[in-house]
């Protein structure tokens, strides 16, 4: 379910950035991962897992291609390799990070549910950088085709 989502975000989210810059699909992807991280944390029966699964997918479809484009596009032509590992290794630094932190939540409340909604609460940090530091500096060339 996951994929379904990631598969639907990913062939809009492109689009979006190209012709409007990366305002609309930061917004979208960031209120869709904190109503994912929401529902699964919520959610009492496997429907409601399943719905989180498709709602964080479709977040992080957004997300991912919106955030690899934005750091490519400042850089010169010839640093864009090295934007994308800088990228791919800030993720990976995340996700390492992030699992064992996230197991040390889950290790003091006993509960996944709450791991999750620590999820979503802790989406507001990066909201707050990308819209009081990243945006505001951020110049995108919209696309008229």
């Amino acid at each position: 379910m996951y994929a379904v989502g990631l598969v639907i975000a990913r062939s809009v989210a492109g689009r979006i950035y190209d012709r409007r810059g990366p305002k609309m699909p930061l917004v979208a992807g960031l209120v869709l991962e904190a109503a994912a991280f929401l529902t699964l944390g919520l959610a009492p029966t496997n429907v409601g897992l399943l719905a989180g699964a498709v709602v964080m997918g479709l977040g992080l479809g957004t997300l991912s291609p919106t955030v690899f484009a934005m750091a490519v596009n400042l850089v010169p032509p010839e640093r864009r390799g090295a934007a994308n590992a800088t990228v791919f290794s800030a993720l990976d630094l995340g996700i390492g990070t992030g699992a064992n932190v996230l197991a040390g939540v889950v290790g003091l409340s006993g509960s996944y549910a709450t791991m999750y909604l620590v999820c979503a609460a802790l989406l507001a940090l990066p909201a707050i950088v990308v819209f009081a530091r990243v945006l505001p500096r951020y110049t995108h060339v919209v696309s008229h085709s």
